[in-house]
């Protein structure tokens, strides 16, 4: 998620005037209800009906991460009993992840690589429009994607208005949108409701959701994490808060050691009520800057520019002193901060290879790309030339070891990069962008291992496996993306 918030999607980004051609791409803008969740039920009773019966049985799909974590699982912040808060529909009929776990040591992949996308606005409860049955539809062609949801914005409400009253309605409908379309769920534990921060109790200041828990407030927020978890069993995989928010101070850059003192808190006490929950941290946001890296920090590098050393020094705190983890999540976009693009978009898609390779040097945790955004103004480019780009981060990250590879928003916006269904507020919305049709074939190729093909042409990225081929050409105004079945 972007650094300006609301609360459903985030907004739109200023247009420029240069073609997908031109250089550089400049981008310099960056980017609510109280009450217990019995009293909803029913009503996300109903939806979860709706949804399952335009979807059918959920799919089974495997799970990327295993079970075993990097430290024992501790105890401490247990919240109290949250049964009651669990939301009868939200599971009903448990996706099941087909967990493996490893034989010891650090969490280890289960497979190739999964596409994953972040449900970044609320679920239309009229789900018996044509255009939103449509969008499960659409969403069921690719079993095995990742989708992550929010528990505080982006669609929900606030999950515990004042201490002690959960309010997970918001929360079991996004999820049931995810069962029904048999993908796999993924929380991401941000945001924090206003007490929590200096905020009144029983209110909701929308315009501060970027704003951190404070250390008093640790455990609080860690104990909330808990209840949502315990709610929620049929989530697997936890990501503890989103990209540094509050935890960023102007002038002295990223304050890691409080961010893990809070991620601390909140893996021991979710652990202490799932200990088959997977959790893992810390979501930094991989920023690029144009140009070779300075002498004195050497980071990765390429035409794209080179990693901002505080980036990599977050991480690397995390790594250190974190007290457990079963994942490593990061987000980035493939564009610099100062510049924009400084070579050709297909090229830059390689800043996620060069940023996997410099992270599995430190950790043998799978790592998972939250989001990645690839172009500062996708209005430039036509929907061909932006699913291109985004198969072609996901033949960069698949390569390179990544585990899971995320972007912002199913729905597709003009001023986002495509999304994998139109629009289902639309007429005749909620069918399968370019995107959305070339996905399946793709995934079914980094289902297994695959490896960059060297010496292509310029414009030419292909990535080939025991599961077949994809090619993707990205030259002038045109863009294919060609998937091939095993090879004989």
């Amino acid at each position: 998620m972007a650094d300006v918030y609301g609360q459903e999607t985030e907004p739109e980004r200023g247009r420029e005037p240069e073609g997908l051609a031109g250089r550089p791409y400049r981008m310099f803008t960056r980017r609510g209800l109280t009450g217990a969740v019995m009293g909803v039920a029913a009503s996300v009773a109903v939806l979860m009906s709706a949804l399952t019966t335009a979807a059918g049985p959920a799919i089974s799909s495997p799970s990327l991460l295993s079970t075993t974590s990097t430290a024992p699982t501790g105890a401490g912040g247990a919240p109290g009993d949250a049964a009651a808060a669990t939301p009868a529909a939200a599971t009903a009929g448990p996706v099941n992840l087909h967990v493996v776990p490893s034989s010891g040591g650090p969490s280890t992949p289960g497979r190739g690589f999964s596409y994953g996308f972040d449900l970044a606005y609320s679920v239309p409860t009229w789900t018996n429009l044509p255009t939103v049955q449509s969008s499960i539809q659409v969403a069921r062609t690719g079993p095995g994607t990742f989708v992550d949801v929010p528990i505080m914005g982006w669609g929900p409400g606030n999950p515990e208005p004042s201490p002690g009253v959960y309010d997970f309605s918001g929360i079991a409908k996004q999820l049931a949108f995810v069962q029904a379309t048999g993908d796999i769920p993924f929380i991401t534990l941000c945001a924090a409701p206003d007490w929590m921060k200096g905020g009144q109790a029983g209110t909701t200041d929308w315009s501060q959701i970027n704003v951190a828990p404070v250390p008093q407030h640790y455990q609080d927020f860690a104990t909330l994490s808990a209840a949502v978890a315990r709610a929620f069993p049929q989530v697997k995989h936890f990501v503890v808060w989103n990209e540094m928010k509050g935890f960023v101070n102007p002038g002295t850059g990223t304050d890691s050691a409080d961010y893990t003192a809070m991620y601390n808190d909140v893996y021991r006490a979710v652990k202490s009520v799932r200990p088959d929950a997977l959790v893992g941290g810390p979501y930094v946001s991989v920023h690029s800057l144009a140009g070779p890296p300075p002498p004195s920090a050497p980071t990765p590098s390429g035409p794209w520019g080179h990693v901002v050393p505080d980036s990599l020094a977050a991480i690397s705190y995390w790594l250190t002193h974190n007290v457990g983890a079963d994942f490593i999540a990061v987000d980035g976009r493939a564009y610099t901060n100062d510049a924009g693009l400084t070579t050709d978009p297909l090229t830059s898609t390689g800043k996620y290879a060069a940023v996997d390779r410099w992270l599995a040097s430190r950790t043998s945790l799978p790592i998972v790309w939250m989001e990645s955004h690839l172009l500062p103004d996708p209005t430039v480019a036509t929907v061909a030339q932006q699913a291109a780009l985004r198969v072609a981060a996901l033949l960069q990250m698949a390569s390179s070891g990544a585990s899971i590879g995320m972007q912002w928003n199913p729905v597709d916006q003009p001023t986002w990069d495509e999304g994998v269904w139109t629009s289902p507020w639309l007429p005749a919305g909620g069918r399968a962008t370019i995107l959305g049709q070339e996905l399946p074939g793709v995934l079914a190729v980094l289902a297994g291992p695959v490896s960059l093909v060297p010496g292509e042409p310029a414009g030419t990225l292909v990535a080939t496996g025991p599961d077949g081929t994809v090619t993707v050409t990205v030259w002038g105004s045109s863009a294919t993306v060609v998937s091939t079945g095993p090879h004989a």
